[in-house]
Order: C-alpha cells, then sequence, then structure tokens
C-alpha cells in the first residue's frame, strides 16, 4: 500500500527533528489522484479543485497535506514508490489585435489639437498582443501502486515557476525529470 495513512506517516517514512529544516514544496495546489483525498473534496469545496499543498519532504519518502474545511489533512508515499516527476508549461495563449489609428487620432485631436491628432495617429500603427490565457505549470507525480503505475497531479501559477522548480529538486532530487 504506497499510499501511507496519516497515522502511520512517522512510522512508516520517518519523523523529521524538532529543530531541523523542513524541506518543503509550498506553491502548488492538488487537482486529483489520490483516493482518500479525491473522497474527501468530491464537488463540496467551494474553491473547486483549487487546495491548497504542503509536499514535505520526510527522512524516507513524501508527505502530502490539504488544508480542506480548517482541518490539515495528510498523506505520505514512501521514496522507493515514487517512479518520476515531471513539470509540464504550457505555452500562454494570445490574441493580436490591430490598433485604431482614426480611434487614436481623434482622442489625441480632442485632448490636445492638431498635434495630439498627429501623435494619436501614429501610435495608431501597427498591432498589440494580448494575453487571452496563460496556463498554469503542470507538476505530475508518477508512483507505483500494487506493479500498476498511478499519478498525482498538482499545479502552480506561472509566476510561481523559478520557485516550482527549485523547491521541487530539493524535495524530489534524482526523481525529478527535466
Amino acid at each position: 500500500m504506497p499510499i501511507i495513512p496519516e497515522n502511520l506517516l512517522d512510522v512508516t517514512i520517518g519523523k523529521n527533528g524538532f529543530f531541523a529544516p523542513r524541506t518543503s514544496l509550498q506553491c502548488t495546489q492538488y487537482v486529483c489522484g489520490i483516493s482518500y483525498f479525491d473522497a474527501l473534496i468530491e464537488a463540496k469545496s467551494i474553491l473547486g479543485n483549487a487546495i491548497p499543498t504542503n509536499i514535505h519532504l520526510r527522512p524516507t519518502g513524501v508527505e502530502i497535506s490539504i488544508m480542506y474545511r480548517f482541518k490539515l489533512q495528510k498523506i505520505g508515499l514512501h521514496y522507493s514508490d515514487i517512479v518520476s516527476i515531471h513539470i509540464e508549461s504550457k505555452d500562454k495563449v494570445t490574441e493580436l489585435k490591430e490598433k485604431s489609428v482614426i480611434g487614436r487620432a481623434l482622442l489625441g485631436g480632442l485632448l490636445f489639437g492638431p498635434a495630439g491628432a498627429i501623435v494619436g495617429g501614429i501610435t495608431g500603427i501597427g498591432t498589440k498582443e494580448k494575453v487571452l490565457f496563460e496556463p498554469d505549470l503542470i507538476l505530475t507525480v508518477i508512483y507505483v501502486d500494487n506493479e500498476q503505475e498511478k499519478a498525482i497531479v498538482f499545479t502552480c501559477k506561472n509566476a510561481k515557476k523559478a520557485s516550482l522548480y527549485k523547491d521541487a529538486k530539493a524535495v524530489f532530487g534524482s526523481k525529478l525529470q527535466p
């Protein structure tokens, strides 16, 4: 049984010392893949599947914890059961939009007279890029359960990309795939 329940975490994957610094991955949000968490959440969550998650390194595994309904829920995975960790990044979706030469010239003329109309018209030449959608990063933990590979999926805001890579390398080490 690779998913370790909360009451067996200290015995199975070790206990961190009181004064030892914790190596953690804290910028992720749980999406799916752990049946215990999925049964708790099951469409009752106000946030949907955006559940803040902490992943802590333990001596022989990782502890995954979520805060759900003001209660901290924890499970663990033994490090030997983790096959690989993948971080996927998607490109942002943009739209190219033509600037309005006439609209800018009219507005410039109303505000600043003839000189404003000329400057407004000149600034309306070309296109502008508008970001329609900037997807999150996807962190996938592949582990073995009864000789079958399973996946746990987390997301992370694209703005925290550098932190995600650095912290994932600290927590998962060589299991993190490039």
